[in-house]
């Protein structure tokens, strides 16, 4: 899975904003992906649920992966300059 790939996904949702992270795990000896996603604007319940799993469906027809998907309130992640830091690899610290 690249990064592009997720941000392709992400930027062709109209309610997603350009703020996102994915964090890479392993748990039970399985890699698991969770992708943390902003909104252009704060989103009811039920339709952070629906972008929810349409982002889902989109990005396992990319990447033919299951991610776990946290829909977040715009300003939520850090901010990181110019070149943001969007991989965090934490299957080394699982050990």
């Amino acid at each position: 899975i690249f990064p592009g790939q997720i941000e392709e996904a992400l930027i062709k949702h109209d309610k997603m904003a350009g703020n996102w992270h994915m964090v890479i795990e392993k748990i039970n000896d399985i890699d698991s992906l969770l992708i943390k996603a902003e909104t252009k604007n704060k989103l009811k319940p039920e339709d952070k649920e629906k972008v929810k799993k349409e982002l889902i469906k989109s990005i396992q027809i990319m990447t033919s992966f299951t991610p776990e998907i946290e829909i977040l309130p715009p300003n939520t992640l850090p901010r990181e300059g110019i070149k943001a830091k969007r991989v965090l690899d934490k299957r080394d610290q699982n050990v």
